[in-house]
């Protein structure tokens, strides 16, 4: 059995073996057309030759017998076929070939005359059918070796017995003629087949890659389906705790400041206990509505000129205190510039409060956090904050921009895990790039590039 069989399963062999009949039948009409000119052919060209009796009696069967595989080949396309079909038309086919080769094997006895000329045209009009049914009859191998024996064996046994030496030399080339098609067909069939097993191959292989394409395509969809969900939710739930926040944190304030029926200090220390939870929830709330607002595409970004030292200052003062608390120096190499960068002023001025209260946050006691600038080329700036903290692992670097991912879980620092989620949006949201160089025990610099104002 050939080697490309041997590595299906049945089934595939099935569907190979009716992939080849349906080769056959698509073969056929070209094999029936030149059937016919041939035949016309040699009974124009054999007519003085023969008795027209036996002539017609032979060119009429032949035509019968085309008309009949025509008719088999109409039904075969009409209708669409299964394997068990195929069984039965393959068949038919073999039937149909049978009997084409016997009417041309005939004409070895019929129409073989004396004649050496007529002989020489006759043993080149059966050559010529036999070669021609090599390409169409070689994609099983019953077919072909039938047709090729049934159809020249008379022939060259006629051309054998003659007592004339090149009558006899026909013959024997007409043998070696027979075995170089034998040959060729068999290279045809084994090359049939192992094309047929690439594309079976193939189409199954392509068949596997749509359905995983439509799977991922099928998982994205419920993916931004549930994403845009939950950001609604988040969206619809942080505007309904931040107004009733503002209010605990509006009546708390207008307690501390009541003089009419002033509170007493332990009053004071809890109501304040409020007020600072409650502007830290709100703070949390706010960033939460921040990034369901990116998430949804609903975050509007008003693009400008900004000085970069307007926004840098402001932010240094805001994290003032907490440095102070852990006595961290702070070196500010910007406001000595005067860098102008393309951005939204709030926005930017978010991104560098949230930078630079981490590397506070984060930082050790004693500590320096340096902000600076430079040019990385005519058209970008690159603003670096670098802290003297512990750094980062290499496999808490990935983390670093997912959502509520918290590096040091188990430390008692503040923070939700989305500060830098929302940082890295509102940069590329401002046609930005941010990104850190870290290494554990040496400190963090967290820097953004962003374009020159023109």
């Amino acid at each position: 059995m050939n080697e490309s069989l041997q590595q299906v399963s049945n089934d595939q062999q099935h569907e190979i073996r009716a992939e080849q009949i349906r080769l056959l039948y698509t073969a056929m009409p070209v094999a029936l057309m030149v059937s016919f000119i041939n035949a016309s052919l040699l009974a124009v060209v054999q007519w003085d030759v023969i008795d027209h009796v036996i002539l017609l009696i032979w060119f009429f069967a032949v035509i019968f017998i085309i008309i009949l595989r025509g008719l088999l080949y109409v039904t075969y396309k009409k209708y669409q076929i299964d394997f068990v079909d195929s069984e039965r038309y393959w068949r038919f086919f073999l039937a149909g070939v049978l009997a084409s080769a016997l009417g041309w094997g005939a004409t070895g006895i019929w129409l073989f005359s004396d004649d050496i000329v007529h002989q020489a045209f006759l043993a080149f009009v059966l050559a010529g059918m036999s070669a021609g049914a090599v390409s169409s009859l070689s994609f099983l191998r019953g077919p072909i070796i039938s047709f090729l024996v049934i159809t020249l064996l008379p022939l060259i046994i006629q051309l054998l017995q003659s007592d004339v030496f090149i009558v006899n030399t026909m013959g024997g080339m007409l043998i070696l003629f027979v075995l170089g098609l034998i040959a060729t067909s068999k290279n045809i069939y084994s090359n049939t087949l192992d094309n047929i097993v690439l594309r079976m191959e193939s189409a199954k292989k392509n068949k596997i890659l749509n359905q995983a394409y439509q799977d991922l395509e099928l998982s994205k969809y419920e993916s931004e389906k549930a994403n845009r969900a939950k950001s609604e939710f988040l969206s619809r739930m942080s505007h309904e705790l931040r107004t009733p926040m503002n209010a605990i944190i509006g009546f708390s304030q207008l307690m501390l400041m009541d003089t009419i029926q002033p509170l007493s200090e332990e009053q004071k220390d809890n109501v304040n206990e409020i007020s600072v939870a409650g502007e830290h929830l709100l703070y949390l709330i706010n960033e939460v509505l921040d990034l369901s607002a990116i998430e949804s595409g609903r975050l509007q970004i008003s693009m400008g000129s900004v000085e970069l030292k307007d926004v840098i200052g402001p932010c240094l003062k805001l994290i003032g205190t907490a440095a102070t608390q852990k006595e961290i120096k702070i070196l500010d190499q910007v406001s000595e510039h005067n860098y102008v960068v393309q951005a939204d002023f709030l926005r930017l001025k978010q991104v560098m409060l949230n930078i630079l209260s981490n590397a506070v946050k984060y930082n050790c006691d004693q500590g320096i956090v340096s902000v600076s600038c430079e040019k990385k080329d005519s058209e970008t700036l690159r603003i670096a904050v670098t802290d003297t903290g512990r750094g980062l692992a290499d496999e808490d670097m990935d983390k670093l921009f997912v959502a509520f991912e918290r590096l040091q879980k188990n430390e008692d620092i503040d923070g939700t895990g989305i500060g830098l989620v929302i940082t890295k949006q509102l940069v590329e949201l401002m046609n930005g790039r941010i990104g850190v160089d870290s290494a554990a025990g040496k400190g963090s610099t967290f820097w953004l590039d962003l374009a020159l104002a023109k």
